[in-house]
């Protein structure tokens, strides 16, 4: 695992573009129960009151993960910044002190060609082990020298050669001639591509604007501004009969005015978000609706609060794979596999292991490279790897 910025521990630490502001949560414990119908058996509840009931379940439970992701992220980079970044540092170190020692000892008399050979596949692949963390001068002639070809110009030809197969394929995908895009930068890219198909879209809506529209498209068109037209106004109807009841500066007593304060402060941001969810339960906190006042509300209200509800279901879904993907983005990890927030610095201390174990092979590999018949028996241990990029393996 390795953070973006982890070249630099002085550094900002965790840089890249900031996730959305998000609203302060109030802690899981500290929740009211959900705002769910209640009926005195579960049979008696309608097919559109379950569908209500099955949402909230998945909202609270979507809601209670990103809390504990928000509670579980923060923990993670302290004790990445505080237990893994020094280890990294001490390896880097340590592997620049036995690429030295290696390096000397590839030029010493006495070293025959194999052996030679052989040193200069490890100190190859120390070196740009080295180099993935941080750009060093001094690694860079050694590549040179070992390699005989020049780092920067590897690097860029890769990135060229990276870059021209990423063209190909998002032209393929989109559609689009993508030769004028920067591709090295994908906020750049998806920034250009989001472009286009905005110009595009327009594009076809003018078309259609000047179409005559059918009797069908009118009455669908029509019957949607309607749907949308109630959903506002539902929201709006929960939100105003809080006002109603809230009204701080009419209140004398400080303690009551300052958590009416509270409460419409919170209302206000709702109704900003235009979350049913969370005005329901400040009603419930209030006590001006009760769970049986739930389960009478009329049926067409009911399903628009369902439609509410699976739009808030949506945008908590976007929220965490934003937060998770945001996260794995920046230390190198696939979004698809991270573990339960819970047990996320499980990956430090595996980590922790690794780097450890790493720092014992340096130790022997150095011992061995400033004694130089001691370097000539390890060498024999050694076994170089038949592969494209040619590699090593060490019997320790």
């Amino acid at each position: 695992m390795k953070s973006k910025s982890s070249n630099d521990p002085q550094a900002s630490l965790f840089p890249g573009e900031p996730a959305p502001a998000r609203q302060e949560r109030p802690s899981v414990k500290s929740r009211l129960p959900t705002a769910h119908i209640v009926a005195e058996t579960p049979a008696l509840l309608s097919k559109d009151q379950k569908a209500f009931n099955n949402l909230l379940k998945k909202i609270e439970v979507k809601r209670n993960l990103i809390a504990e992701w928000e509670t579980a992220i923060p923990a993670f980079k302290q004790r990445y910044t505080k237990d893994l970044l020094p280890l990294q540092e001490q390896k880097i170190e340590r592997t620049l002190e036995t690429v030295r020692a290696l390096d000397e000892a590839h030029d010493l008399k006495g070293i025959t060609k194999t052996e030679k050979k052989k040193l200069g596949v490890i100190i190859l692949n120390l070196v740009e082990e080295i180099l993935e963390w941080r750009d060093d001068a001094e690694c860079k002639a050694l590549y040179a020298k070992y390699s005989q070809s020049d780092f920067d110009e590897e690097q860029a030809a890769q990135r060229a050669a990276e870059q021209e197969g990423a063209r190909m394929m998002l032209e393929s995908i989109f559609g689009m001639d993508l030769d004028s895009v920067d591709l090295g930068s994908a906020e750049n890219a998806a920034e250009h591509i989001a472009e286009r198909f905005l110009a595009r879209e327009e594009e076809r809506q003018a078309k259609r604007a000047k179409r005559k529209k059918t009797a069908k498209q009118l009455e669908r068109e029509a019957q949607q501004a309607e749907e949308e037209k109630q959903i506002s106004q539902s929201i709006r109807e929960v939100y105003r009969k809080l006002v109603g009841a809230l009204h701080p500066d009419r209140e004398t007593d400080p303690e009551e005015k300052r958590r009416k304060t509270e409460f419409m402060q919170q209302a206000n941001e709702a109704y900003a978000k235009g979350n049913l969810l969370e005005l329901l339960e400040l009603q419930l906190r209030l006590e001006h609706i009760d769970r049986a006042h739930l389960a009478a509300l009329d049926p067409q209200k009911l399903k628009r609060y369902i439609q509410i509800l699976k739009d808030q279901l949506d945008e908590l879904e976007l929220e965490s794979r934003h937060l998770t993907g945001e996260f794995a983005a920046e230390f190198s990890l696939s979004p698809y596999s991270l573990p339960a927030p819970k047990h996320l610095t499980s990956l430090i201390d595996k980590d922790i292991r690794s780097y450890e174990y790493a720092l014992e092979l340096l130790e022997t590999m150095l011992a061995e490279a400033k004694e130089p018949q001691r370097l000539k028996t390890w060498l024999k241990t050694v076994r170089l790897q038949r592969t494209r990029a040619q590699a090593f393996e060490i019997p320790f």
